[in-house]
C-alpha cells in the first residue's frame, strides 16, 4: 500500500483539520472526533489537532490530548487552558492523579490546582479584589480622619428634655378683620321736560 508524500500528507491534514472545525461548528461532534483523528494521525507533530480532539473529549482523555498538544508546544497558551477546563471537569478529588496520568510536567501541576480552586468557586476575581481594596482603604480614611472625641460616648451633665406629645390650650389672640361700612353716594332721579309731539301739516 503506497504511503502519500509529505506534501500529500501534507494537504490531506489541512483538509482533515478543515474538515473537522467545519464539522464542530455545524454541531457534528463525531465527525469533528474523527477528522481530527485522522489530522493527528497524519501529522502527530503537529499541536492544532490535539487540542482539537481535547476539545472533543470528556476530561480524562481530554487532558491526555491536550498534554499532549503542550508536550509539542511547551508554551502554548491554549493547551494550558485546555487543562485547566478540564481539570475543572473532574471531581475534586480525582484532579491530582488525572494529572499524572496524563503525563502533565510537574512544575504545571501546583499552578493549574492552585489557580483552579481560586477560579473554581470565584472567590478572588480581580473585581471581587478591587472592589474590597477600596473599601478597606476608604474606611481607613474614614476612621483615620475622625477626631478622638467622635469615637467616645458623650456624656450630658444635666437631664435632657424631652418632647412631650401631649396637646395643652394656648390662649393665643387669632386677630380677624372685620369689614368697615362705608358711605356709597346714591344718585337721585330729577325731574326733566319731555317735549309733547305736536302734528304738523302734511
Amino acid at each position: 500500500m503506497n504511503q502519500p508524500g509529505s506534501h500529500d500528507r501534507l494537504q490531506l491534514y489541512r483538509q482533515a483539520i478543515a474538515q473537522a472545525q467545519a464539522a464542530l461548528k455545524s454541531g457534528d461532534r463525531s465527525s469533528a472526533r474523527r477528522n481530527a483523528r485522522m489530522a493527528a494521525k497524519l501529522a502527530p507533530e503537529r499541536e492544532e489537532p490535539w487540542l482539537l480532539l481535547a476539545g472533543l473529549s470528556d476530561p480524562r482523555p481530554g487532558l491526555a490530548y491536550a498534554a499532549r498538544a503542550l508536550e509539542i508546544n511547551p508554551k502554548s497558551k491554549t493547551a494550558r487552558k485546555a487543562i485547566r477546563w478540564h481539570v475543572r471537569r473532574l471531581p475534586p478529588r480525582e484532579r491530582k492523579s488525572a494529572l499524572q496520568e496524563a503525563r502533565i510536567p510537574e512544575d504545571l501541576v501546583p499552578r493549574i490546582l492552585s489557580v483552579d480552586l481560586f477560579t473554581q468557586r470565584r472567590l478572588l476575581s480581580p473585581r471581587v479584589f478591587l472592589y474590597a481594596s477600596v473599601l478597606v482603604i476608604l474606611l481607613g480614611l474614614w476612621l483615620g480622619g475622625m477626631p478622638a472625641s467622635a469615637l467616645r460616648p458623650q456624656i450630658a451633665n444635666q437631664p435632657l428634655d424631652k418632647a412631650t406629645l401631649t396637646p395643652t390650650p394656648t390662649n393665643t389672640p387669632t386677630p380677624t378683620s372685620t369689614p368697615t361700612p362705608t358711605a356709597t353716594p346714591t344718585l337721585t332721579p330729577t325731574a326733566s321736560p319731555t317735549p309733547i309731539p305736536t302734528e304738523t301739516p302734511v
